[in-house]
């Protein structure tokens, strides 16, 4: 049910609306609905928890934006569109499951506060990522991407795929599908799973995007996520 609501936005419906799963294999392709079906799937069972539903909130959004902003990066820099929208979904799986184990224990002691707890997740919910797709059986190569997602040669080579991840996500960030201190109660100076510029260059530079081609690129992810 929730898949068919998707479709039913203008970025899928078309002239004639979407009333199957069937309709939608024919019009979007398995791919395409095997990306939604995991966006239904995350929303609904991941990216939530008793507590720090603030956090949650921002880390679903953010997440889903991403996965779109990668689905345009990727026409622009010639990777396979729906990979590129799969890892743009989970890369901060990481953050949604270090959160649901801390909400879990809390039977055992206190909630700690964002900004005491912050600092953790920022070093350790890559390496989460990259263990979760492992216990999901997700593929090796993915796994790899989500355990070094902020570093463009932390696979070991330079990743184009980490590349127009890092530009996907300086693009929703600009458009206000970031993280925002002040929303979650932390220091406003306290940056949130943010990417460094030096990354961000060298994203840009390993992709061939100028200027001129991020703000197309800015422009064309507004429209997409305006019709979602």
């Amino acid at each position: 049910g929730k898949v068919l609501h998707i479709v039913q936005s203008p970025l899928y419906a078309g002239q004639v609306p979407i009333r199957s799963l069937q309709q939608a294999v024919v019009r979007l392709g398995m791919g395409t609905l095997h990306s939604l079906v995991m966006e239904v799937a995350v929303n609904v069972r991941v990216f939530r928890a008793s507590l720090y539903r603030n956090l949650m909130e921002q880390l679903r959004n953010h997440s889903r934006a991403t996965a779109y902003a990668m689905r345009v990066t990727s026409r622009y820099a010639g990777l396979d569109a729906e990979y590129a929208f799969l890892f743009g979904l989970l890369h901060d799986v990481g953050i949604a499951g270090l959160l649901i184990a801390v909400s879990e224990q809390q039977s055992r002691g206190t909630r700690p506060g964002l900004s005491s707890l912050w600092p953790a997740l920022e070093l350790v919910h890559e390496a989460a990522s990259g263990l979760m797709a492992q216990l999901w059986g997700l593929p090796d190569e993915l796994g790899e991407l989500m355990r070094h997602h902020h570093h463009v040669l932390g696979t070991g080579e330079a990743s184009t795929m980490i590349a127009a991840l890092q530009i996907s996500e300086r693009i929703v960030t600009d458009l206000g599908w970031g993280f925002h201190a002040k929303g979650l109660g932390l220091p406003e100076d306290m940056i949130v799973d943010g990417n460094d510029w030096p990354e961000f260059g060298a994203a840009c530079k390993l992709l061939a995007i100028n200027s001129r081609v991020y703000r197309a690129m800015v422009a064309e992810t507004k429209e997409v996520l305006d019709m979602i």
